[in-house]
C-alpha cells in the first residue's frame, strides 16, 4: 500500500511538470506566434520547401545557433502545413528538448544524450531538423548538455551509409534591414553583434523589427549529389567544411541583399580608397605636376572624399520613413506609389545577382527618395547610393541625404583630373562591396517632361568601374520611368520655361514645402525598362571601347527609359486638351479624341498604366456607352485627371461638371509638361505625320516625304530620343508600316508614294510638334535681327519672346506654350550644330558671320514655317 501510494505521488508530480511544461510551451508560442505573424517570407519558401519534402527529407540551416529563429522556422512550417520541426541541432535550451533530457539535466544525473541519436530519430520517423552552422558568441553552455559530432559530419555520414536524399535547405533570417558593422561596437560586444545576438539583443529584435523582418529562402542543396560532385572518397571532415562554407556564403549573401554589405566608418572606407593603384598613379603624377609633396595631395584627396562620399546609416532611413509616414507624402500628397507586381519579383532577382546601376529619369526632387523607398519598403531590399549634385549638399538637408546613402558630385567637373580620379575610384569601391548605384543621367531635372540628352561624365565612370570588376561579376545597368501625374516643382519649371532664372535650392525651399504638403499631385508609376548585363556590354565593348561607343550605350539606355514612360492619366488628358482646335473641347470629343491618342500610343509601343487598360478594349461607339463597363471605368480615371488639373486652376469646366472643358492661355505650358511626357517615344511618329499632312497632297512621293521627315528628325534632334539601334531609313520605313497597319495611310510600292486614308487622324498627330516648330521659328527670328553680331543667349531668348507675344496677337502663331525656354536653348544648339551660329565664349554666339550663313539661317526659317502653315 506504501508503495503504491509513492508511486501514484510520482506519476502525479510527473503529469504535473509534464502539464506546466506544455502550459509554459503553449504560453511561449502564443505570444510569439503574434509577432511572427507579421513577419515576410519570401513568396517562394512554402512552394520550395513543399516541392523538397516530396522528394526527400528536409533539413533547415540557420546561420547561428539561435532560439528565435528556431521558432520562427517552427512556427512557418505549421502554418504551411511542412514535415514538423522537432528538433534543434545544439540548441542548448529546453524548448525544444523532451522532458526526460530536462528531468536528467534537472537532476544532474550525468547521463548525457548526444544530439545524433535524437536527430536521427526524428529523421526516421519522417520529422525535420533544423542545423545552426555557427554558435553564438555569447551563448552560455549548461552542464550535462553536449552537442556530440559535428552536425555536418554526421549527416554526411548517414548520406554515404543509406544512400538516401536529404535536402539542406538554407534560410536567411533578417531582423530589420540595418546593415552587419565592419567593426564591432560596445553594444555588440556587450550583447553580441546583430546577425548572431545573445538571447537579450534577440527579444529586443524580435519585438522592435518584427514588422519589417525577413525570412529568405536560399537553393535547396542535395547533399547526395554534392558528396558525389566533390567526390565521396573525400574525409567527412573535409566535406563538412567544403559544404559549411557553402551553406554559410549562402546565407550571408541572401541577408546581403536586403541589408547590404557590411558597414565601414567613412574613415576606413577613405583609407582604403586611398590604396587604390589608379588612384595613387595620379596622385603622383598631380605631386610632379604641381610641385607639391605625394602628402599633400594625398591630403586634398582626403578632402574631396570628405565632399563625395555619403555617411549612411539606416537610422535615416528609418527617418525618412517617420517623415514621410507622419506628413503623408505617399498616401496623401501622392495617391501611392504603382509599381508592376511583377517588376518587384524583377528587382529582386536582379538584386539577387549582384550591384544594379539605377538609370532613372530625372523629373522631380522626389526621385531622390522615391527609388530608395521602392527599394526598402516595396521590395524589402538595400537602398542604393545616389548620386546628387553638390547644390543639394546644404544644411541640413545634404546632411539627411549624406546620411541616407547620397553622394555629392560637382555640377563640372572640367579639368581637375584629381577630383575626376578621385571620383572613379570612389564609385569602383562602391560597386566592388556590392552596392547599388543611382545616377541621373540627364544631369539635371527635366523642364519639359522629355527625356534630356544623357550627360556621360559619371556614366562613363560608373562603365569603367563595372567593366574593371571580376569577370564573374554580375551588374546590370537598369533602365528606370518614374511618372508622376503631377510634379510638385511644376510652378517653378513653369516660371523658369517662360525664361526666369532658376533659384538655387537652400533652406528657404523646404519652407515652401507646406504648400506642397496641402496639395494632391496623384499617382507615382514606377516602370523598369529591359535591364542590360555587363557581360553584354563586355562582349559588345570587345573590338573597341571610345566614347563613341560609350554614347551608343547611353542613347540606348536612354531610348529604354523613353519607351518605359507610360500613359498617365494627366499626360492623355493634357495630350488631348492641348491638341484641340482652339482652347475649349465639348466632353464627348474630348473623350474620343482621348481614346485616339491612347491607342496610337499604344501602338507605338508605349506602356499602359494599369489604371488605363480598361481603354485597350474602348472604340469609338463605346464612348458615352454607361452600360458598357470599360466605357465607365476610363470615364472615371480620366475624370479624376481633369479633376485634378483643374484643382490648380489649369483646366476649368462648365456648370455642372460636364460639357466643355477650357483651357486657360497661362495654363497650356504647364500643361505642356505632361503633353510632352506623354507622347516623347511618338516623336518620330508625330514627324512622319507632320511630314505627310504639310505636303497638301492626298499621294506624297516617299522620297519627298522622307525628305522633309529627316529635316524635321536633324532639326529636333535635341527634342526626342530616337531609337540608335536603327538608321534613320529603317526607322522611317518602320513608321509608315505602322500607320499603314492601323489605317491611317496606304503604301504604294509600284509607284513609291503614299497615299493618306485618314487625313484628320494624321492631322491629330502631326498636331503634337506644332508648339515646338513655333519655338524653334521665333528663335531663328530672333537670331536673324543679330545677323553679322555677338549675341549671348539671353538676348536671343528675350527678343524671341517679343516676337512670340506679337505674333500670338496678329495670329500667325496659335500656340502660348511655344513661349519655351528649353526649347529656344534647344534650338540655340541645333543652329550651333549647322554653324549658323558660333560659340565665341561660354553662351556668346556669333550669329551668321558670311551672306551664305545668313540665307541658310533664312531657308531655315522657311521651312519651318512650311510645316505650320
Amino acid at each position: 500500500m506504501k508503495l503504491f501510494f509513492i508511486s501514484f505521488i510520482i506519476n502525479k508530480i510527473i503529469n504535473l511538470i509534464g502539464n506546466l511544461a506544455e502550459w509554459f510551451r503553449s504560453i511561449i508560442w502564443n505570444i510569439t506566434s503574434h509577432f511572427f505573424y507579421s513577419i515576410r517570407v519570401d513568396r517562394k519558401w512554402e512552394e520550395e520547401v513543399k516541392k523538397v519534402a516530396r522528394k526527400g527529407k528536409i533539413i533547415h540551416v540557420i546561420r547561428t545557433v539561435h532560439f528565435l529563429d528556431s521558432l520562427c522556422l517552427v512556427y512557418f512550417s505549421r502554418r504551411a502545413g511542412l514535415p514538423e520541426i522537432r528538433y534543434v541541432y545544439g540548441l542548448q535550451d529546453w524548448f525544444f528538448r523532451p522532458l526526460r533530457w530536462i528531468y536528467r539535466f534537472m537532476t544532474n544525473q550525468g547521463k548525457y544524450v548526444e544530439d545524433r541519436i535524437h536527430a536521427e530519430k526524428v529523421l526516421d520517423e519522417g520529422g525535420s531538423i533544423i542545423i545552426c552552422l555557427r554558435k553564438t558568441p555569447k551563448t552560455l553552455k549548461k552542464a550535462g548538455v553536449e552537442i556530440g559530432e559535428e552536425p555536418l559530419e554526421w549527416l554526411i555520414q548517414r548520406v554515404k551509409k543509406q544512400r538516401e536524399d536529404i535536402y539542406l535547405i538554407p534560410h536567411a533570417f533578417v531582423w530589420g534591414r540595418r546593415p552587419e558593422k565592419d567593426e564591432p561596437g560596445m553594444i555588440d560586444k556587450i550583447f553580441g553583434p546583430r546577425e548572431s545576438p545573445g538571447i537579450i539583443r534577440s527579444i529586443i529584435q524580435v519585438i522592435r523589427s518584427f514588422r519589417s523582418a525577413n525570412i529568405i529562402v536560399c537553393e535547396p542543396l542535395n547533399l547526395k549529389s554534392f558528396i558525389e560532385n566533390i567526390s565521396p572518397s573525400n574525409e567527412n571532415e573535409n566535406i563538412a567544411k567544403t559544404l559549411q562554407k557553402k551553406l554559410a556564403s549562402e546565407i550571408d549573401r541572401k541577408r546581403t541583399i536586403i541589408a547590404g554589405p557590411a558597414l565601414r566608418s567613412r574613415y576606413r572606407t577613405a583609407d582604403i580608397i586611398m590604396t587604390d593603384e589608379k588612384l595613387l598613379r595620379v596622385i603622383s603624377e598631380e605631386a610632379k605636376r604641381s610641385g607639391k609633396s605625394e602628402e599633400e595631395v594625398k591630403a586634398k584627396v582626403r578632402k574631396i572624399l570628405d565632399e563625395i562620399m555619403p555617411s549612411y546609416h539606416y537610422a535615416f532611413i528609418d527617418g525618412w520613413e517617420i517623415i514621410l509616414s507622419a506628413f503623408g507624402v505617399f498616401d496623401k500628397v501622392f495617391d501611392g506609389i504603382y509599381l508592376e507586381p511583377q517588376e518587384q519579383e524583377q528587382l529582386k532577382t536582379l538584386a539577387s545577382k549582384g550591384p544594379i546601376i539605377l538609370l532613372p529619369g530625372h523629373r522631380s526632387h522626389v526621385d531622390y527618395i522615391l527609388l530608395s523607398w521602392v527599394f526598402a519598403h516595396i521590395c524589402d531590399l538595400m537602398v542604393p547610393h545616389i548620386a546628387a549634385g553638390k547644390n543639394l549638399s546644404f544644411w541640413p538637408l545634404g546632411w539627411w541625404f549624406r546620411g541616407s546613402a547620397a553622394f555629392f558630385i560637382r555640377r563640372t567637373i572640367g579639368e581637375d583630373n584629381l577630383y575626376r580620379e578621385v571620383l572613379a575610384a570612389f564609385v569602383r569601391r562602391t560597386l566592388f562591396d556590392g552596392n547599388h548605384i543611382e545616377i541621373f543621367m540627364e544631369g539635371t531635372r527635366s523642364r519639359s517632361g522629355k527625356m534630356l540628352n544623357p550627360k556621360l561624365g559619371l556614366f562613363s565612370m560608373v562603365l569603367e568601374a563595372a567593366l574593371k570588376l571580376p569577370e564573374n561579376s554580375d551588374v546590370n545597368f537598369l533602365p528606370v520611368a518614374i511618372n508622376y501625374d503631377r510634379v510638385i516643382e511644376e510652378k517653378s519649371y513653369y516660371l523658369e520655361q517662360m525664361g526666369m532664372e532658376k533659384h538655387s535650392e537652400d533652406i528657404k525651399a523646404l519652407y515652401e514645402t507646406q504648400d506642397v504638403l496641402q496639395s494632391r499631385f496623384g499617382r507615382i508609376y514606377v516602370r523598369l525598362g529591359n535591364p542590360i548585363n555587363i557581360k553584354e556590354i563586355r562582349k559588345e565593348f570587345s573590338s573597341s571601347y571610345n566614347s563613341y561607343s560609350v554614347k551608343r550605350l547611353a542613347y540606348r539606355i536612354f531610348h529604354e527609359i523613353d519607351r518605359s514612360f507610360h500613359i498617365t492619366p494627366t499626360g492623355l488628358a493634357a495630350t488631348t486638351l492641348l491638341c484641340c482646335p482652339g482652347s475649349a473641347i465639348g466632353e464627348e470629343d474630348f473623350f474620343k479624341d482621348a481614346v485616339f491618342y491612347f491607342k496610337f500610343a499604344v501602338a507605338s509601343g508605349k506602356k499602359v498604366s494599369r489604371v488605363l487598360l480598361p481603354c485597350l478594349t474602348l472604340d469609338a461607339q463605346h464612348i458615352m456607352d454607361k452600360s458598357f463597363q470599360p466605357w465607365r471605368e476610363m470615364q472615371e480615371v480620366m475624370y479624376h485627371a481633369i479633376h485634378l488639373l483643374a484643382d490648380d486652376d489649369l483646366v476649368t469646366m462648365s456648370a455642372g461638371g460636364g460639357g466643355v472643358y477650357y483651357v486657360p492661355p497661362g495654363a497650356r505650358l504647364r500643361l505642356d509638361y505632361y503633353k510632352n511626357s506623354f507622347y516623347g517615344t511618338m516623336g518620330a511618329h508625330a514627324l512622319a505625320c507632320k511630314s505627310l499632312i504639310s505636303s497638301n497632297q492626298t499621294e506624297v512621293p516617299i522620297n519627298e516625304l522622307k525628305k522633309d521627315a529627316k529635316f524635321l528628325s536633324k532639326l529636333f534632334k535635341y527634342e526626342f530620343i530616337f531609337n540608335p539601334n536603327l538608321s534613320f531609313e529603317a526607322n522611317f520605313s518602320a513608321i509608315l508600316l505602322l500607320l499603314e497597319t492601323i489605317g491611317l495611310i496606304e503604301i504604294n510600292g509600284k509607284n513609291q508614294s503614299v497615299k493618306i486614308l485618314e487625313p484628320q487622324k494624321i492631322q491629330k498627330i502631326g498636331i503634337l510638334v506644332n508648339s515646338l516648330l513655333e519655338s524653334y521659328f521665333i528663335t531663328i527670328l530672333s537670331a536673324l535681327s543679330y545677323v553679322g553680331k555677338t549675341v549671348t543667349e539671353q538676348e536671343i531668348r528675350r527678343r524671341a519672346f517679343r516676337i512670340h507675344e506679337r505674333y500670338l496677337i496678329t495670329g500667325k502663331l496659335s500656340h502660348p506654350e511655344s513661349r519655351n525656354k528649353s526649347a529656344i536653348s534647344f534650338c540655340i544648339k541645333v543652329l550651333e550644330d549647322m554653324q549658323l551660329l558660333q560659340e565665341s565664349k561660354e553662351k556668346h554666339y556669333l550669329v551668321a558671320q558670311t551672306e551664305d550663313k545668313k540665307e541658310n539661317l533664312k531657308k531655315v526659317a522657311e521651312n519651318i514655317q512650311y510645316f505650320l502653315v
